[in-house]
């Protein structure tokens, strides 16, 4: 039996039934060692305890036992109670919204997938023609017949171009 660890006081009953782990005894032992009220609860528990041992107990008539199962097949049953209406229809809310909420959740995945395909298909070919654009501006740089004009621009910076465009 494992007791409350914030609550020693609670594992009075078990200690004096013998019914704690050897570590939490020993715990509870120190405990009690400084807790005046454990003690003289566990004094009183003790004394109840010995004075149930030492209870008689007597049988009870025969007449008493076949009364009580007479008794008890008159008796009707009550059914245990069911949530009130409200309570049903909110869960069955819930869980629609729940539902639904999957549901726009999914589409949401699926069109942002879609989306993402495409963009990936358009960043290849946007590649694609980059590297043709360069190649073709490569080949006219290095044609054996180009010439470029170098000058400086207002701004102080200098370019060069081919001559012809």
């Amino acid at each position: 039996m494992t007791t409350s660890p914030g609550d020693p006081h609670a594992a009075v009953g078990a200690y004096v039934l013998q019914a704690l782990p050897s570590a939490e005894e020993a715990a509870f032992e120190k405990h009690l060692a400084g807790c005046a009220p454990c003690r003289r609860e566990v004094d009183e528990l003790r004394r109840a305890a010995a004075r149930l041992a030492t209870a008689e107990s007597i049988d009870a008539p025969p007449e008493l036992r076949q009364r009580t199962l007479e008794r008890i097949r008159t008796v009707r049953q009550e059914r245990a109670p069911r949530p009130p209406w409200p309570h049903r229809r909110v869960m069955s809310m819930a869980l629609a919204a729940s539902l639904v909420a999957a549901a726009a959740l999914g589409g949401l995945a699926l069109w942002q997938h879609s989306e993402a395909d495409d963009a990936r298909a358009r960043a290849v070919q946007a590649e694609q023609q980059a590297r043709g654009n360069n190649t073709a501006f490569a080949d006219l740089l290095t044609a054996p017949d180009a010439t470029l004009h170098a000058g400086k621009l207002s701004v102080g910076a200098t370019a060069a171009t081919p001559r012809g465009l």
